[in-house]
């Protein structure tokens, strides 16, 4: 829905304000598809089981749902710091220009939060059984798996998000997406790298660790904000954010690795660093074309090609190259079949 309400702002059929409410309207009609969906699987049940609250359950219930609810605002303003502070500190242009760079930033955590949310149940159900070893082994997989899925994705965008940018009539006023997305993308490859530290706190007797945290990495961020974008404008607030991100992803690994003696980190990870390095290499040495739209057609295929060449040379192995060479596989047999 959201395209069509754009489309309908763009060419002047419906107003701002009919946007807005169209807008909230529709998760409302989202809510009722959802619900309409359980109750045809037979999924819906409205009956409440009042026995589950017991008076000591509903303690911990109300205990836990009161760090992890706090800990979720704090999150979700910690995130916005950045650009609360580019729009006040600095203009209309450079917020419209920092968001843009945040969104884009934000495409390449997608296959986290894919991976996050299947980790979750297993870390939870391997807390409820004391099963450590499985905890470990999911810390672990899911960082080398993040890792090299969000290299990829970052030296993609990175490399053709300037020839994109070149099409727009207004290239001269968003220039400065390009290393804003480079700093914001670095830091979510950063928070990709920690795999799912996170949901090993939110499910552990140590949940309350993750609201402390947040907390300081908040006050630190609204410091480093506040000095680097008075110094150096908006690539300051995607410094800071880096930064606050970087201090805040390596304090849960430490805390991590004293409390369950475990951490995100395996024998792929070196090669991993490597592979970035050969990306960056890539991106770095690929001269510039005349064409915008030849130069990302040729970086694009380019980069598959040596990403590809370097992961087999590395020799690095995950759920995702597995993955990826099964699917292979099956395409080269089928096509010697036909």
């Amino acid at each position: 829905m959201l395209p069509v309400l754009i489309l309908g702002v763009y060419l002047a059929h419906i107003s701002e304000a009919t946007f807005t409410k169209l807008w909230v309207f529709s998760f409302g009609l989202a809510s009722i598809g959802l619900t309409l969906y359980l109750k045809s699987i037979r999924g819906l049940d409205i009956h409440p089981q009042l026995t589950f609250f017991r008076p000591d359950r509903l303690r911990k219930l109300l205990a836990y749902s009161g760090f992890m609810g706090a800990s979720t605002i704090g999150s979700l303003l910690a995130n916005k710091i950045d650009l609360i502070m580019v729009g006040t500190l600095l203009t209309l242009k450079d917020t419209g220009v920092y968001g843009m760079a945040l969104f884009i930033g934000n495409v390449r955590v997608i296959p986290a939060t894919g991976i996050w949310q299947i980790a979750s149940p297993v870390i939870s159900q391997a807390f409820a059984t004391n099963n450590f070893q499985r905890i470990e082994e999911v810390y672990k997989k899911s960082s080398a798996n993040l890792l090299i899925t969000g290299v990829f994705i970052y030296f993609f965008i990175l490399g053709t998000l300037d020839p994109v940018l070149h099409l727009s009539p207004n290239y001269e006023d968003i220039a400065t997406t390009l290393p804003l997305f480079a700093v914001i993308g670095l830091a979510k490859l950063i928070e990709m790298g920690a795999s799912v530290n996170q949901h090993i706190l939110m499910f552990s007797s140590k949940y309350r660790s993750i609201l402390i945290f947040e907390a300081v990495v908040a006050l630190i961020n609204i410091l480093l904000s506040y000095f680097l974008i008075t110094n150096i404008g908006v690539l300051g607030a995607a410094l800071a954010m880096c930064i606050a991100t970087y201090l805040f992803q390596i304090m849960k690994c430490f805390y991590i690795e004293k409390e369950f003696r475990m951490h995100p980190f395996s024998n792929m990870t070196p090669r991993i660093l490597v592979l970035f390095l050969v990306a960056m290499l890539y991106y770095l040495l690929l001269p510039k074309m005349a064409s915008p739209i030849f130069q990302a057609m040729i970086y694009s295929a380019g980069l598959v090609v040596v990403y590809t060449g370097a992961v087999r040379i590395l020799k690095i192995k995950s759920d995702v190259t597995d993955a990826i060479e099964e699917k292979l596989e099956r395409m080269i047999n089928s096509l010697r079949k036909n």
